[in-house]
């Protein structure tokens, strides 16, 4: 799964030279890149998910067996 960056920038240049910015780069990244909606939607909720984690280990209890 390829990762999505917090501050996106998905602009590129195409076959002919020309830089591609705004909704077509990001259509572009999301259709072509990513391979489709579900995968580019699993990798934020991944991102975020990560990213929870990271900021709220230190305050999560911790559990021992039941």
């Amino acid at each position: 799964m390829k990762n999505v960056t917090k501050n996106p920038d998905f602009s590129y240049i195409n076959k002919d030279g020309k830089r591609v910015a705004g909704a077509a780069a990001f259509n572009h990244h999301v259709f072509t890149e990513m391979g489709g909606i579900q995968q580019y939607n699993d990798a934020v909720g991944i991102m975020y998910i990560e990213a929870f984690v990271q900021d709220n280990l230190p305050c999560l209890p911790i559990r021992g067996p039941p």
